[in-house]
């Protein structure tokens, strides 16, 4: 192979490679995105349940006695 044939083929693998490394950025990006909004779900959802319990509830319901006792 001819040293010119060869730099157009690394460069070539090069430009391949840059839009693959662009294109898996973007995905972590909006991953992170949806990371972010389901965090803030669940930080919601868990400040919603310490609302509804009330103050003699036990929040861990291993804490609890069975029902039969």
């Amino acid at each position: 192979m001819a040293p010119e044939d060869r730099l157009i083929e690394l460069e070539t693998r090069f430009a391949h490679q840059e839009v693959t490394v662009e294109q898996l950025n973007q995905a972590i990006i909006e991953q992170q995105k949806r990371i972010d909004g389901l965090q803030l779900i669940c930080d919601q959802l868990a400040s919603q349940l310490k609302e509804v319990q009330q103050p003699g509830e036990h929040a861990d319901p291993l804490d609890q006695a069975p029902p039969h006792y």
